[in-house]
């Protein structure tokens, strides 16, 4: 299996999901996610839901248009077994993640209301479309959006639920259990009065076998990055601008071991505003074996979501 990097555009561009080497360069032309003619942005995820050995690209709609979670293998075939998960009049748009929550050899689905609300819903992947936590990250009356990642935090062999505070509400982070029972450690990842939202992943950023946080700020803000280890602590990895000082675009980010040294790498897509670059760090902010590479058009000021998987 080769590890890649998935693309997903930021609004006011077409649903066109795309994939690169580790080293960014196309491996596919891709395909789109929905109507060609849908702008609303494409949040995308990767995890091997039907246990057949190699991921899935997993695609959520941004805001606008029915909101839907879809699920594609890498060649673009659309797989049968889609979801509304928030019923077919939500418009707010959903962030996705996968990662196998109960040890079974496939991963679930999580999915969260990316503005308007902030519930998450964990799906197993089959026709019952089998519901294994529904709660709020934040509480049933704020409508303040939600992110969401999915990893193993703790040890305890299996993913839990990250989400953070989506756009307009602070940089807050939680934990939770894929039954939507929260863990005791919770943080804001920046100034607790900052309004811009945080995008968040996780992955082995120092390589001591214990997955951390990643958090950028998400919308109108210097893509500023923090790597948390989850202890009482809150121990900074490393911090740093993704992006140039003045670019206020925000970011989207994942953690994945790109290069198999048992480290996993911070990849950042600039967010809306800011042109579809993607850019790759240690942990610790080092650019030591940096990538860097437009997913698009440079031109086009939509941003960029990233993801990574493993694919034959």
């Amino acid at each position: 299996l080769a590890t890649q990097i998935v693309t997903g555009p930021g609004s006011k561009s077409g649903p066109h999901v795309r994939t690169f080497t580790k080293n960014g360069k196309p491996s596919s032309g891709g395909f789109f996610a929905f109507a060609k003619t849908f702008k609303g942005g494409v949040r995308v995820a990767a995890g091997d839901v039907d246990g057949d050995g190699t991921d899935e690209i997993i695609v959520g709609s941004g805001p606008g248009g029915r909101s839907n979670v879809r699920v594609f293998e890498k060649n673009g075939n659309l797989k049968s077994i889609r979801y509304y998960p928030f019923g077919k009049s939500f418009t707010g748009g959903v962030d996705v993640a996968a990662a196998d929550t109960d040890g079974d050899g496939k991963a679930e689905i999580a999915v969260s209301q990316f503005t308007k609300g902030n519930q998450v819903i964990v799906y197993k992947y089959n026709d019952a479309k089998t519901v294994v936590g529904n709660f709020y990250a934040f509480g049933a009356k704020k409508k303040i959006g939600a992110t969401v990642a999915m990893g193993d935090v703790d040890s305890d062999g299996d993913a839990e639920i990250v989400t953070g505070g989506g756009i307009g509400a602070g940089p807050q982070i939680r934990v939770f259990d894929p039954n939507g029972k929260v863990k005791p450690i919770q943080f804001f990842a920046f100034h607790k009065l900052s309004r811009s939202g945080v995008d968040v992943s996780v992955g082995d950023g120092d390589g001591d076998g214990k997955a951390d946080i990643v958090a950028t700020q998400l919308r109108g803000a210097e893509a500023w990055t923090k790597v948390y280890k989850y202890n009482d602590e809150k121990t900074v990895i490393g911090e740093w601008r993704s992006f140039p000082a003045g670019v206020e675009s925000g970011a989207n980010v994942e953690m994945f071991d790109l290069d198999g040294d048992g480290k996993a790498e911070v990849i950042v897509g600039a967010g809306p505003g800011g042109g579809p670059q993607v850019r790759t760090f240690k942990a610790t902010g080092s650019l030591s074996g940096s990538v860097s590479f437009f997913a698009y058009y440079a031109r086009v000021r939509s941003g960029v979501n990233v993801t990574v998987g493993r694919f034959e």
